[in-house]
């Protein structure tokens, strides 16, 4: 038998015996307890409203009974650490109320740097969204200089590969005789 299997084993065994130390006492506390039980509940069993309110009853009592030597201790633990805490506390809201002045000074300190950082910002997104705006106009602007010039271009193409062309280099010889008739020069 490997190592794992001899744990589970041992686990297993080791639950078992405690569910038997558990039910061993629980069946010792409840013979005990029976009796007194059984005759506080028949007497109550009048102003019980429910079974199962009744129980809780029986069952809080039973505890309450059993625990109460080492709740005694406990709660006189308790109480000194309540008193030793209550000072404790104490002295800090007193430092607490001396230092109210500091506090408020970093309080509105605060308050002020982050108000001027909210203006900030709200001017810094103003003026993105301006940027962004003019961005868009100079962009169409120059998307319209674009066309314009391209507009041109093919126009000026379209004239240049046109018959007109071909007329005007015709009459080109005439330009210089027009000149002295109508004395442009």
């Amino acid at each position: 038998m490997n190592i794992s299997t001899s744990k589970k084993i041992a686990s297993i065994i080791e639950i078992i015996i405690f569910y038997f130390i558990f039910v061993y006492l629980s069946i010792r506390a409840y013979k005990k307890h029976y009796i007194n039980e059984y005759v506080e509940s028949k007497l109550s069993i009048n102003y019980a409203k429910s079974s199962n309110k009744l129980f809780n009853g029986i069952i809080y009592k039973n505890i309450k009974k059993i625990f109460k030597p080492i709740l005694n201790i406990f709660n006189f633990i308790f109480e000194l650490f309540n008193g030793a805490f209550s000072n404790f506390q104490q002295s800090i809201n007193k430092i607490r109320h001396l230092t109210i002045p500091i506090r408020l000074f970093f309080k509105k300190a605060a308050e002020t740097f982050y108000k001027k950082i909210e203006s900030f910002m709200i001017a810094i997104n103003y003026s993105m969204h301006k940027l962004r705006n003019s961005m868009k106009r100079s962009l169409s602007g120059f998307n319209m200089l674009i066309h314009t010039i391209m507009t041109i271009n093919i126009s000026l193409q379209s004239i240049y590969n046109s018959p007109v062309r071909g007329i005007a280099e015709k009459f080109i010889d005439i330009l210089p005789w027009l000149e002295k008739v109508f004395g442009i020069i």
